[in-house]
């Protein structure tokens, strides 16, 4: 483990490749494995692949340029209503997103948007 979180990097430069589908699978996994406050996994996950969503991503902050050459976006959702620590209870799952990434042979890159209505976009 100590090895993993020793080669986790911030990746904003990313290979035209498609990511496998099996190692999506277990970066999914990893992050449902997430701790959560009181147990209520309050959160979802959006995978993104088309090219127009991943564009409005990349405008959602000036530090998320990037996203929209990513070949895949993982948008981790936290239903306000349903949890009270949305911000660490998301952030958690985003480091097991990130742990396992590193994992599988994949690069990725933590982008917040704080504000839980910043960004509204089509879920499709």
């Amino acid at each position: 483990m100590l090895e993993v979180i020793r080669k986790r990097r911030s990746i904003r430069s990313y290979l035209a490749d498609d990511v496998e589908e099996e190692k999506l699978k277990r970066i999914l996994k990893a992050a449902m494995f997430s701790p959560s406050s009181r147990g209520g996994r309050a959160w979802e996950f959006i995978v993104v692949r088309n090219d127009a969503t991943k564009s409005a991503l990349s405008e959602a902050t000036p530090y998320a340029f990037f996203v929209k050459d990513a070949p895949v976006a993982i948008v981790v959702c936290y239903d306000i209503d349903s949890g009270r620590r949305f911000k660490e209870d998301a952030s958690i799952c985003a480091e097991h997103i990130h742990l396992e990434a590193v994992n599988q042979g994949l690069g990725s890159c933590f982008v917040q948007v704080l504000e839980p209505y910043a960004l509204t976009l089509p879920c499709h």
